[in-house]
């Protein structure tokens, strides 16, 4: 199997429950006024590639859903039935796929092993959002950072350079 390189955004603001875009928009604005982030990104290497096929599995089920809604609008009423069925089946599969708490488990350990082991992870930089090499004296932020996050989108991609502007894509989860 091949080793991938994931990006995790972990995002401090909005949440499933935060309900309208305008409270979004007032959080980020807070938290621009405070000088808080309104996400961390990070990437690492997954070489078990574990992470990355749970993205992957992510992304065939998002995939899935959406042609059978398509398929739904197309559908006589004979087969609605049908494909509220599968609607339902891959949504349940979804589901348990892709809790939200083991989503942030999965990524939490991934973090709490990189740093145990040493590995390089890269964070991203603003004003210009290029990426450098975490520093040591940095990684228990980035951990703190990723542990406060009320989401995370999480994306797989090929490639070996953590730095690299462009990286060909492989799947995301969200």
């Amino acid at each position: 199997m091949a080793a991938y390189l994931i990006q995790a955004e972990f995002f401090h603001v909005g949440n499933n429950t935060t309900g309208a875009l305008g409270k979004v928009l007032e959080e980020c604005i807070e938290r621009t006024l405070e000088g808080s982030r309104i996400k961390t990104v990070v990437r690492f290497f997954d070489d078990s590639g574990t992470l990355a096929q749970f993205i992957i599995q992510s992304k065939v089920l998002d995939d899935e859903y959406i042609r059978l809604l398509d398929e739904l609008e197309k559908a006589t009423d004979q087969q609605r039935q049908e494909i509220y069925s599968k609607l339902e089946r891959v949504a349940r599969r979804k589901r348990l796929a892709d809790l939200p708490a083991q989503r942030l488990s999965k990524k939490l350990d991934s973090m709490r092993l990189i740093t145990r082991l040493g590995c390089e992870i890269a964070v991203e930089r603003p004003p210009d959002h290029h990426f450098e090499l975490a520093r040591g004296d940095e990684l228990h932020e980035l951990f703190e950072a990723a542990s406060c996050a009320k989401s995370i989108w999480l994306f797989a991609f090929e490639g070996t350079d953590l730095l690299a502007d462009k990286l060909k894509s492989v799947a995301y989860a969200m």
